[in-house]
């Protein structure tokens, strides 16, 4: 993680916008690796001048949301189909039906603070897809998430 973290200060130019907004992307896709390392690395970037605030913000909120819609219609292109066992998929039918009622009654709260927790946020996203949450619904819950989370990591790194 730390030759990550300097490889990403070293940076310049255009390059750096677009290999991190990569890097967060595939981060929203569920690749193993913590968001918190490119968007620490963009407050840095913004303290040293090689990004400037609004261009690291864009990029990085870009980045994270654009990785989790993908995940979210992934989810709800397949998720049935891989949940349901009547479908081929790992789950019976009723454990299926109780988790959509699980989703509809907390749903909300778990796409909001899945934002925060690493490893589960891939999960989540995939689910509310899957579990056919509206689009609106989930891109307000995780844009406010990611708005608060992005500009903490963000703000972290510049401080650094």
């Amino acid at each position: 993680m730390d030759r990550l973290f300097q490889y990403l200060t070293e940076l310049s130019g255009n390059a750096a916008y677009l290999i991190i907004f990569g890097i967060l992307v595939a981060c929203g896709l569920g690749f193993p690796l913590p968001e918190d390392i490119p968007l620490i690395a963009t407050g840095y970037l913004i303290w040293d001048g090689t990004m400037t605030w609004s261009g690291g913000i864009a990029v990085t909120l870009l980045g994270v949301i654009i990785g989790d819609t993908i995940l979210y219609f992934i989810g709800r292109k397949l998720g049935l189909r891989i949940l349901d066992k009547k479908k081929g998929g790992l789950f019976s039918e009723k454990r299926v039906r109780r988790s959509r009622a699980y989703f509809r009654k907390y749903g909300d709260k778990v796409v909001f603070f899945a934002r925060f927790v690493a490893g589960l946020r891939a999960v989540v996203f995939f689910m509310a897809g899957a579990m056919h949450m509206k689009y609106r619904k989930f891109i307000l819950l995780d844009g406010l998430a990611a708005l608060v989370s992005v500009l903490v990591w963000i703000i972290i790194g510049f401080q650094l």
